[in-house]
């Protein structure tokens, strides 16, 4: 009798468990927050143009080679975990970040060499417009891009792309989230959010781009 009630009152925790997790899920399907968080993301068939050149978007974007072809991109700044290490297309000038989008990731360690990587594809763009020859050229084909993604386009990527403007524009950081986010949906982690405060006051202050970087190491 005694291993029966106790069979019994397992199997009544595991399904009110279950009752309650099923529940937990549906009202979280359910939140309107949720889905004007996820919408705005999976309706996004083609990157983000940021500014001339430079694209925010997805891995699925970074991964496919018609997207690289139409928009001519050349170079593509990957940060992701090791587990979702894109497959860039051949031809593709690729720098891979190994991140997790984690509010404890030091983010703001990847913030030089990724401004620097970024300003030198772009350095291509200034080049074609100096260039007549070049600009003939290139009147039937769009100036070789650059592609920053994470999974979803959302966080990481974002926040090397925020990091790029305030550097390259001398912006503050409400600036360059008003900029971006009036393009595409953004939602960088909140320990992201604090790296980039940071990276604000080095930024506009004149530093080098280390000085961030060594504050927030210390």
């Amino acid at each position: 009798m005694t291993w029966c009630k106790a069979g019994r009152d397992l199997t009544d925790n595991v399904w009110r468990l279950r009752t309650l997790l099923s529940n937990a899920v549906d009202r979280l399907l359910r939140s309107e927050s949720l889905v004007k968080m996820v919408l705005p993301i999976l309706q996004r068939p083609s990157p983000t143009l940021i500014e001339p050149g430079l694209y925010l978007g997805t891995i699925a974007h970074a991964e496919s080679r018609e997207i690289m072809a139409k928009l001519n991109i050349k170079h593509t700044l990957s940060v992701t975990s090791a587990r979702h290490r894109p497959t860039i297309p051949a031809g593709i000038n690729n720098k891979w970040i190994c991140l997790k989008d984690r509010q404890c990731e030091k983010i703001i360690t990847y913030f030089p060499d990724a401004c620097d990587f970024i300003e030198k594809a772009l350095a291509r763009q200034d080049e074609i417009k100096g260039n007549s020859d070049l600009e003939v050229q290139h009147l039937q084909q769009q100036p070789p891009a650059v592609l920053i993604h994470c999974i979803m386009g959302a966080s990481r990527s974002v926040t090397l792309v925020i990091a790029y403007l305030m550097w390259k524009h001398k912006i503050t950081l409400q600036e360059a989230c008003n900029f971006i986010g009036s393009k595409c949906f953004i939602y960088p982690n909140s320990g992201f959010y604090m790296q980039l405060r940071i990276w604000e006051k080095s930024v506009l202050s004149g530093a080098d781009m280390g000085s961030g970087v060594r504050e927030i190491i210390i």
